[in-house]
């Protein structure tokens, strides 16, 4: 018998080696491409490590601060000597330097100013700015006039904000102020003191009346 022919499908590989021949006017087709297969996407990068918050270093503590030394306190007023009882509230300010309060000279001449208006020693209290230095807030605590009579002694040289001429009335502070000229410029008959002795009275006629 004869052998069988061989199969076709074992020469399958003798065609893949076999050129094949184009006839004339034949178109060859390209060949195609092979299909470009995606490569896969990279894994995601693994996040990143937080970042380590620095801890700020704690502050050194203050240094302890001296302790302020307590204001010094005022001292008090000086107490205030005078001569009267001050029941009226009139004040009667001099300027005696060889006198504790006031000579009995001039004392004499003063009582009867005050008698002409009705004032006698019991209503007033009579200081001598000679033998104090008087600053008007302390002479106005221990000493709360309603009216001040001031001679030869300006009130403006102890506090009070204003100047005031002589002879004239002026109020302030609940208080009613007259500046004459000095005691022993006021005793006296000569003419220049017998005018000023005119002006006085009337100032004084016009706060007691």
């Amino acid at each position: 018998m004869a052998a069988n022919p061989p199969v076709m499908e074992d020469r399958k590989e003798d065609f893949k080696t076999i050129p094949h021949e184009v006839a004339p006017g034949q178109r060859v087709m390209p060949a195609m491409p092979a299909k470009a297969v995606a490569a896969a996407p990279p894994p995601p990068a693994p996040p990143a490590p937080p970042e380590a918050i620095a801890t700020p270093a704690p502050a050194p503590p203050a240094a302890p601060r001296p302790a302020s030394a307590p204001a010094p306190a005022t001292p008090p007023a000086a107490a205030l000597s005078w001569l009267g009882r001050f029941e009226k509230k009139v004040l009667v300010v001099l300027h005696e330097p060889d006198a504790v309060h006031c000579s009995e000279e001039h004392l004499g001449f003063l009582t009867k100013i005050l008698a002409a208006v009705g004032l006698g020693m019991a209503d007033v209290a009579i200081v001598n700015a000679a033998r104090h230095p008087l600053a008007y807030p302390a002479l106005k605590a221990q000493l709360p006039a309603s009216t001040a009579l001031y001679f030869g002694i300006e009130p403006f040289s102890v506090g009070v904000p204003m100047r005031i001429p002589y002879f004239q009335v002026q109020q302030w502070d609940s208080c009613q102020f007259l500046y004459a000229p000095a005691l022993p410029d006021l005793n006296g008959s000569g003419p220049a003191q017998v005018e000023q002795k005119k002006l006085l009275w009337a100032a004084l006629k016009k706060i007691f009346g």
